[in-house]
């Protein structure tokens, strides 16, 4: 081989590819988070990333397509941060305190309020998808998978806390995130931060019951 031809390294454009794929995702997430997901542009998107419209297109198809690959990214993040803090709580309080659950829902219910600007996106993709069938497709496929994951983190969390759940957990998943969704909604619109006393919401009083409704030990 001539020396004067230079050699491509698949592992290495592989990684290039990969870390303009992150930064582009990054720079979606706050260009989303401040300027909302419709109306945010993939121009804007490029200039904050510091690439080229033609970067963007060799990486998406749209941003539709960004948005899901961040919703990946994101769901991946924040469960397993999830599940850490939740494994820090759970050795600390007995399995057999009533208080092993309020503690387990006080730790995320904090955690889930600073994750502010990724629940605001969320809920504008939920409206987009209310009124466009393409959208709203991909926009259940997601949740359907951000449910799965869920699942797996409330068999861990019941585990180590020495209880089980009784009823469906694709049902139960479903109302907790329902329910975590109306708490920090409640805490954005009043605009508290997420590291204050949660105990006087009437949501944490209802997810704490929840949960204690749909465990029993596990004996």
């Amino acid at each position: 081989m001539s020396p004067d031809v230079e050699t491509v390294h698949p592992a290495a454009d592989s990684d290039r590819r990969r870390r303009t794929r992150e930064r582009l995702m990054d720079a979606a997430f706050d260009v989303f988070a401040e300027a909302g997901v419709h109306a945010a542009s993939v121009e804007a998107i490029c200039e904050r990333a510091g690439f080229s419209r033609g970067a963007f297109y060799s990486n998406f198809e749209s941003k539709e397509e960004l948005f899901f690959a961040l919703s990946d990214r994101e769901v991946d993040s924040t469960l397993l941060k999830a599940s850490d803090l939740a494994r820090e709580v759970l050795p600390a309080t007995p399995a057999d305190d009533d208080d092993v659950v309020a503690e387990v829902v006080r730790t995320m219910i904090t955690f889930v309020g600073g994750e502010a600007n990724w629940h605001r996106i969320v809920a504008e993709y939920r409206l987009l998808a209310m009124r466009d069938g393409v959208v709203a497709a991909r926009y259940v496929d997601f949740s359907r998978r951000l449910n799965d994951r869920v699942v797996e983190l409330l068999q861990t969390v019941t585990l180590g806390a020495g209880l089980r759940f009784v009823g469906d957990l694709q049902l139960i998943s479903r109302t907790l995130l329902a329910l975590f969704g109306a708490i920090t909604e409640d805490r954005l619109l009043v605009g508290v931060a997420g590291d204050v006393s949660v105990e006087d919401s009437l949501a944490f009083d209802a997810i704490v019951a929840y949960v204690h409704l749909v465990t029993e030990p596990d004996d």
